[in-house]
């Protein structure tokens, strides 16, 4: 740790388990030549990405190709007002401000000879930008209230999941510091973009790492719940996966499993069960169809098939577990486009409601409940002789 002014600074020691530039995609082959290129010089960088997308690990990987070896000291531009912005990147000498009853040197000193990482840097005070741009210039900076120049060398690497040429134009960044720090500039993909393979690998990445952590031996993942998490959208980006396969793990362990399946996956609080845009399109279609599949099933089944597949609707560990949510849906999308003939495609309607109707979260349980009313509607249905299916 480092210590200064009131405040303590962090050195970044790359928490995650991620050690590596893992991913196969195009994307990455063209951000680990970024990387190469962005370390022969002592030039800025910027790195543009979503949350979670990896900044400090590509941060880190640039200094480890450099020829700053030193350590590398990360600055969150967001945590700071106005005030104290300065005196954290930059040192204070004695009686600076009130409080001020020593000397502290900044974090510029703590990096010199390594890296410099300034998070969010959209979110610099505008006020505090000029004296950045003065250090790029030539590494010389002075603490605040100071007079004596030091001199600094070192990699200075920011990043931000902001546009800052929008802020440019809004008078929110300085064009001039813009234009400084993005001499090399990379954008990371997010991981939805990054394709099937690049999630798999970073899916056995991270149990391989849980595993190592816990000196466990023969932990392995499912090809359905592969399948599952290729299919996420990811919003949290690597950092999500992360969560979810360590939690994963985590359940797998408690339960004495040796295979990590979608069972462990559903109950992550970052997969399934907080639906996302795409998961909540994927239960408002999934509706719509199962209302078609109840009104053709009216018309063409008899009444054993029907409480067949009412039967089904009660809960079942195997019907719950054996596949992902679109993979559900694709079979009642076959089934209404193809009709309802057969028990076969009775059990796969129940075993989609059943999947939708136990998910552990009270969007999933609603979905539930308004499936368990269809089911209530076809009994009265067949009961009274009516030809119209209602709520």
């Amino acid at each position: 740790m480092i210590r200064t002014g009131t405040n303590e600074a962090r050195l970044f020691r790359n928490p995650s388990p991620v050690k590596a530039m893992i991913g196969e995609c195009a994307a990455m082959e063209r951000v680990r030549d970024f990387a190469k290129v962005a370390a022969l010089s002592d030039r800025p960088v910027l790195i543009h990405g979503e949350s979670g997308t990896g900044k400090e690990l590509l941060a880190d990987h640039i200094r480890s190709l450099s020829r700053y070896g030193g350590r590398i000291v990360r600055l969150n531009c967001a945590d700071f007002t106005d005030a104290l912005f300065s005196s954290e990147l930059f040192g204070h000498d004695k009686g600076a401000y009130t409080g001020a009853d020593r000397a502290t040197d900044g974090l510029v000193k703590a990096a010199d000879g390594g890296c410099l990482f300034l998070d969010e840097i959209g979110e610099m005070p505008l006020s505090q930008q000029p004296r950045l741009l003065r250090f790029l210039q030539d590494g010389s900076y002075r603490r605040v209230g100071g007079t004596q120049t030091f001199q600094a060398d070192l990699k200075v690497i920011l990043a931000t999941n902001r546009d800052l040429r929008a802020l440019v134009e809004e008078g929110r960044f300085r064009e001039d510091l813009f234009y400084r720090i993005s001499v090399h500039e990379m954008c990371l993909p997010p991981l939805r973009e990054r394709g099937e393979g690049d999630i798999r690998a970073l899916a056995r990445h991270f149990l391989k790492f849980q595993c190592e952590k816990m000196d466990i031996d023969g932990m392995a993942i499912s090809e359905d719940a592969l399948e599952a998490l290729a299919g996420h959208d990811w919003p949290g980006n690597i950092r999500e996966l992360e969560n979810v396969m360590a939690a994963a793990f985590d359940w797998a362990l408690h339960e004495g499993d040796d295979r990590i399946g979608t069972r462990y996956l559903k109950i992550c609080p970052d997969f399934l069960g907080r639906p996302s845009a795409t998961a909540t399109k994927l239960i408002d279609a999934l509706l719509r169809d199962t209302e078609r599949a109840l009104a053709v099933l009216r018309e063409q089944a008899t009444p054993a098939e029907v409480e067949t597949m009412i039967q089904g609707i009660e809960p079942s560990r195997a019907d719950a577990d054996s596949n992902a949510l679109w993979k559900r849906y694709l079979s009642l999308r076959k089934i209404t486009e193809e009709g309802l003939r057969g028990e076969d495609r009775l059990r796969l309607i129940a075993s989609a409601r059943s999947h939708l109707a136990h998910q552990g979260n009270l969007s999933w349980r609603h979905v539930g409940l308004i499936l368990g009313n269809n089911a209530q509607a076809l009994r009265r249905c067949w009961a009274s002789g009516k030809r119209k299916i209602g709520r």
